[in-house]
């Protein structure tokens, strides 16, 4: 889950009558304005959080609100910020939303909103399944990708897994006793089935990480995100220490890459350093998924041209062909830097070059 402040309206001040009088400062009230109760979403989703007070006094206009999902407080704000909270990404299934706001008189607390939020598909691999694990500072190489992996002694647990955030449902063994330092790898595998992958269609892997992962199926990478490129091995960091390590990535996969049987997972988790506190991992992967494919844009900006598509397709591939001969194999991958500009993936080609088409494909 992730949180935006923008400029815009919040709360709403609702001046109500008793009798001849306003409403005293006891009779200060709050509810949740939206969602409201039963909505049910589809992922991806952002839901907009609103609040309307009923105050009667001035001195009540900067009381602030807090929103809460069941315990875990979603954020703040109060009706001199006139901010909106937009909260993305949210997790799979059932919530409990509550605003309370701390007037001069004691707090009001709303009453209970209750949303849900579906797959948007159907979930082969449900988030918070149960994944068995290695922690503790075991250094497996590369041989636990694979299918034919003996896990017997590994432990098991739901996710989240990880440890250092109040949300971790299965703790690891993180910390090096001789030297106070963060372990930097963890491995998890989950197997699933899949009766007839010619039956399923829109297939993606949504990934909860902090702060790298490579993620493996039946064996053959499958996608790394905040990785470096190459091998990477038990002491190979992540990039960055993610500043979204609630949100779930998306990364679309054809079908045809899952087996009729049994399906293996693998995902390493990488610490960015060893002084870095905290992990988490989780996975889902969905099918059937009711959103259409990705298009293609092509704006041109001076001497080049500009192809974009959302970034939500992670997975696909761009390619290229000067000509169009109907048989497949005049395209070719396009291999220098693609950049991420106002939520799109962004190509740049120089019209110089001369005549080029483009397409994306999902291998």
């Amino acid at each position: 889950m992730h949180f935006n402040l923008r400029p815009a309206l919040l709360l709403l001040l609702v001046w109500t009558c008793l009798g001849s009088g306003l409403l005293t400062r006891a009779q200060t009230a709050v509810r949740i304005g939206s969602p409201t109760n039963g909505t049910i979403y589809l992922q991806p989703t952002n839901v907009p959080l609103t609040v309307v007070i009923s105050v009667a006094v001035s001195n009540e206009f900067d009381a602030e609100v807090e929103l809460f999902d069941g315990d875990f407080r979603l954020g703040s704000t109060n009706l001199r910020a006139h901010d909106v909270l937009t909260w993305s990404n949210v997790a799979f299934g059932e919530h409990a939303l509550a605003a309370i706001q701390h007037a001069s008189a004691g707090p009001a607390t709303s009453s209970i909103v209750r949303v849900r939020v579906d797959y948007g598909g159907y979930a082969i691999v449900k988030p918070g399944s149960v994944w068995a694990y290695r922690d503790g500072g075991v250094d497996l190489g590369t041989g636990w990708r694979g299918t034919n992996v003996d896990q017997s002694t590994w432990p098991q647990g739901p996710a989240k897994l990880g440890f250092g955030d109040d949300d971790v449902v299965t703790w690891v063994d993180w910390r090096n006793p001789a030297t106070g330092e963060v372990y930097p790898t963890y491995y998890f595998r989950h197997a699933f089935v899949v009766p007839d992958a010619h039956e399923l269609s829109n297939a993606a892997v949504r990934l909860r990480r902090d702060d790298g992962a490579v993620v493996y199926l039946n064996g053959e990478e499958l996608f790394r995100d905040n990785m470096p490129a190459g091998e990477v091995n038990y002491l190979t960091p992540a990039l960055a220490v993610v500043p979204d390590e609630l949100e779930f990535i998306q990364h679309w996969l054809p079908p045809l890459r899952l087996w009729a049987g049994t399906n293996y997972l693998a995902v390493e988790i990488h610490n960015a350093n060893p002084r870095n506190e905290d992990i988490g991992f989780d996975l889902a992967l969905v099918a059937d998924i009711p959103t259409p494919p990705p298009t293609l844009s092509v704006r041109r900006v001076s001497s080049s041209s500009l192809i974009s598509w959302p970034v939500g397709f992670g997975g696909f591939r761009l390619e290229s062909a000067s000509a169009m001969d109907g048989t497949g194999t005049s395209w070719s991958e396009v291999t220098n830097s693609v950049g991420t500009v106002q939520g799109n993936l962004v190509h740049t080609n120089r019209l110089d070059d001369g005549q080029r088409f483009f397409r994306l494909r999902l291998e």
